[in-house]
């Protein structure tokens, strides 16, 4: 009998895809990292999210509260760049129906007083946004709880 055929020859495995050239944010050494009692998981900047929490009504909202919190952070570091620092630090607070911010908190503190201090001033500061009428419901008191981290790289 004819010897069995050669089995084609396997194909090279594809190249590993490039890294992603880092944002902005990145760039810039701030990186936060947020969560909400009523949303399960985290939603970070680094990595790609399991799940698509920005297409919830509280993925939605929580987006709105940190990019305005992180828009005055920036301008807060633009003009007191002397009191940025490699740091941690941790806040957490509740956003009411209104969009203002109650019960700010510290949870861990950078060591650097002037961080936290404007940390907390760009915090009480931003434009947030009133809480969407569809997602009242859902919320403790109606008030949306947010925990805050900052990491300074």
């Amino acid at each position: 009998p004819p010897p069995p055929p050669l089995p084609p020859a396997a194909a090279p495995p594809p190249a590993p895809a490039p890294e992603p050239a880092p944002s902005k944010r990145a760039l810039e050494g701030f990186s936060p990292m947020t969560r909400t009692a009523k949303v399960k998981g985290t939603i970070s900047n680094k990595g790609e999210a399991s799940v698509d929490a920005e297409a919830t009504p509280m993925g939605r909202f929580m987006r709105s509260v940190t990019s305005a919190v992180e828009k005055t952070w920036h301008e807060y570091r633009l003009k007191r760049g002397d009191a940025v620092s490699f740091g941690y630090l941790k806040v957490s607070f509740y956003v009411n129906r209104d969009g203002h911010v109650d019960d700010l908190t510290f949870i861990e503190k950078s060591g650097n007083p002037l961080m936290d201090s404007f940390t907390l001033d760009a915090i009480l500061h931003a434009e947030i946004a009133p809480i969407p009428k569809d997602l009242l419901p859902l919320l403790d008191d109606e008030r949306f709880p947010v925990e805050y981290e900052i990491i300074i790289q």
